[in-house]
């Protein structure tokens, strides 16, 4: 049986895994669809534990790059790698009359 978290839980749950998260940036997360992949049931956002693990993975398998300051700074993804570029989030192509 799937157990879905609410946002509170869902932030405790990462917060238990070592990843300091408040609840307000998993909500703006999810506002600008960065975030793990979550459903809507009864007009509330639901997690999967799956899907914050499998987040979680791809948050930590970004490179990043030191910059002359030497802060760390993420890289530019490789073409189709980026997050639009995810056969699901192109638009559909259109045919060009005229």
């Amino acid at each position: 049986m799937l157990k879905y978290l609410d946002r509170a839980a869902a932030v405790n749950f990462i917060c238990e895994l070592g990843v300091p998260m408040a609840a307000s940036a998993l909500e703006k997360l999810a506002s600008v669809r960065a975030g793990p992949r979550y459903c809507i049931i009864n007009g509330r956002a639901l997690y999967r534990e799956a899907e914050l693990l499998a987040w979680l993975e791809t948050q930590a398998a970004r490179p990043f790059k030191v910059t002359s300051r030497g802060r760390p700074r993420k890289a530019k993804p490789a073409p189709g790698d980026a997050p639009g570029d995810a056969p699901e989030n192109k638009p559909l192509a259109t045919a060009r009359t005229g």
